[in-house]
């Protein structure tokens, strides 16, 4: 009991101290709408910091980078790793609440109280597990003493939790609370307390970049070996680094842009990049998760969790094929004709029969002139209709924001933000074009609704229907105010391919990537976004080459030094 108090308060005490930034200073968060700017192109090795043609041109070559908390899948995902604990046990933490932020990166990452008892109760429950395998975790020769067994598995358990190799205070530290649980029990229960000590620690819970001591050069710091393979790791694993990339960080190898280009491509290719990556295209498109999707059962009798399940694996099952199959090219994204549906969602899709024996999932190919992509997904249809029937402000304020990335204002104050009321015979189309006609609701209203009206061939669950209110659907769209696209479409294959031949959109994917991988702070940085689309051009819109470009990038190897730090 001792022993677990003193841990208790030991850990409260350390992570008391890392909820901040490194550094005095606040970094300025960007809205992560920023366009690339002209100029700049790949820059190179890393090692030319300050002299890259993109700084020269007064442009940001490194940014802010806040002290980061572990997100919950990555929380999850490295302790699988590190114990080999399948039971994802860090699912039971708190929900990170991005606030539909999609660069929120670490302001949406604090530790509040209820985060930290979480935490506390996952790594008593993954250190009591991990040592009813004892003598495979930290194995004991026969004739060795404990305490060295002990001092080796603190050595190469704490390098792998804490991305570096820990230090000899650190040793010290972790071997007394060792020592506390051996003396009130035994040796399994002294490396009991050091896993939990190790996973509740401020160097396993957070992405901490101190940089190498003496590189400062311009304001700008180089991050060691070790800080640049946890980016690395994080972002196209989603995880901790492994035994690979430590051993490439022991060996100082992580030190150049073109290294770091060549490593991402080989990450990219290894079956651990399979799932970040779908990841991120699921929090874009917004079907990481239906939890708020809702409907009525009288109008829509057939939807429930088991509904929502199989449009979310049929999702994230159409994102696998077309990212590693089909060539992750924002054509195939937008434009494929065929998917992977079960029983469930195949009768969605017309009442189509296409799925597996017992209705399993199995390839489905669509009609093309009423399917496109991920476009009309019944995930992403359901997710961006916030209604019991299909409506458009939802459906064009997803084009405009994930799309275009246009910036929407909020609605007046004195506006009340509800739909019109539906009355028979008269179709959606023409009560939201009433509700738009009223002067304070045109502002936003002209920019969402006449591109969601491109939708209205499929309701609130996706399916496809020529009739609406007894009349036919008109499914005419336009857009306006956009950088290239502006003009008339009629349904989503139409509009799918206008999107395709937008400079607008292909910025704005290149910026959220970039945004939802670096944080919106390094999605403000011009130089970045420039040479990153100019690779995600010349790769025929690979999306896997912006995470490339990013990882050959000078930004990825260094941080600046915040104002008022001093230089380490």
């Amino acid at each position: 009991m001792r022993a677990k108090l003193v841990l208790t308060a030991t850990i409260a005490l350390l992570s008391a101290g890392c909820q901040g930034g490194i550094g005095d200073g606040s970094p300025q968060s960007g809205n992560g709408n920023a366009q690339p700017g002209s100029g700049g192109g790949a820059s190179g090795a890393g090692g030319n910091i300050g002299k890259t043609a993109c700084q020269a041109s007064g442009s940001p070559v490194s940014v802010p980078s806040p002290l980061q908390r572990l997100s919950r899948s990555e929380y999850t995902q490295s302790t699988n790793d590190l114990l080999n604990d399948k039971r994802s046990v860090g699912q039971s933490l708190p929900v990170d609440d991005d606030s539909g932020d999609l660069g929120s990166g670490a302001r949406s990452l604090i530790v509040t109280s209820d985060w930290l008892n979480q935490a506390m109760q996952a790594a008593e429950d993954l250190a009591s597990t991990a040592i009813k395998s004892v003598t495979t975790l930290a194995p004991c020769a026969a004739g060795s003493a404990d305490d060295a067994c002990a001092r080796s598995f603190i050595t190469s358990f704490g390098k792998r939790a804490y991305r570096r190799p820990v230090t000899p205070d650190e040793i010290t530290g972790l071997m007394g609370i060792y020592a506390m649980g051996k003396a009130n029990a035994d040796y399994s229960h002294g490396i009991e307390l050091v896993i939990r000590a190790v996973l509740l620690s401020p160097a396993f819970l957070y992405k901490v970049e101190l940089g190498v001591p003496g590189s400062a050069r311009n304001g700008i710091l180089r991050l060691t070996p070790y800080e640049v393979a946890t980016r690395l790791s994080f972002m196209l694993w989603g995880t901790t680094p492994g035994d690979d990339l430590l051993t490439l960080a022991d060996a100082g190898t992580l030190t150049s842009g073109s290294t770091l280009r060549d490593q991402a491509k080989k990450m990219m290719q290894d079956p651990r990049a399979r799932e970040p990556l779908i990841g991120l295209h699921q929090r874009w498109l917004g079907v990481d998760g239906m939890a708020d999707v809702s409907r009525d059962p009288m109008v829509y009798p057939t939807f429930g969790p088991a509904m929502m399940a199989s449009m979310q694996a049929e999702a994230h099952d159409f994102l696998n094929d077309v990212i590693w199959n089909k060539g992750a090219t924002l054509d195939t994204l937008f434009t494929s004709t065929s998917t992977v549906a079960d029983a469930t969602v195949a009768a969605l899709y017309a009442g189509q029969d296409g799925a597996g024996p017992g209705g399993t999932p199995a390839p489905l190919m669509l009609n093309p002139m009423q399917r496109s992509g991920a476009l009309t997904l019944p995930a992403l249809i359901a997710t961006h209709t916030f209604a019991d029937e299909s409506e458009p402000v939802h459906r064009g304020k997803f084009v405009r924001e994930r799309l275009l990335c246009t910036t929407l204002p909020d609605p007046p104050a004195n506006v009340m933000a509800t739909p019109p009321v539906s009355i028979p015979g008269v179709s959606i189309r023409d009560r939201f074009a009433q509700h738009s006609s009223q002067p304070a609701c045109q502002g936003c209203h002209a920019l969402m609704d006449p591109i969601g009206f491109g939708f209205e061939h499929y309701d609130g669950l996706g399916r496809w229907r020529d009739m609406e209110q007894g009349k036919p659907v008109d499914a005419t769209g336009t857009i306006t105010m956009s950088m290239d696209v502006n003009g008339a479409f009629n349904g989503i294959p139409d509009l799918a391919h206008k999107l395709l031949g937008s400079e607008q959109v292909h910025d704005c994917v290149v910026s959220t990537f970039v945004a939802m991988t670096r944080g919106a702070e390094t999605a403000a940085d011009a130089c970045l976004l420039s040479q990153v689309r100019s690779e995600f051009d010349a790769a025929k819109s690979d999306v896997r080459s912006i995470l490339i470009a990013i990882a050959g990038s000078d930004s990825f190897l260094t941080r600046p030094l915040l104002a008022g730090e001093m230089a380490p």
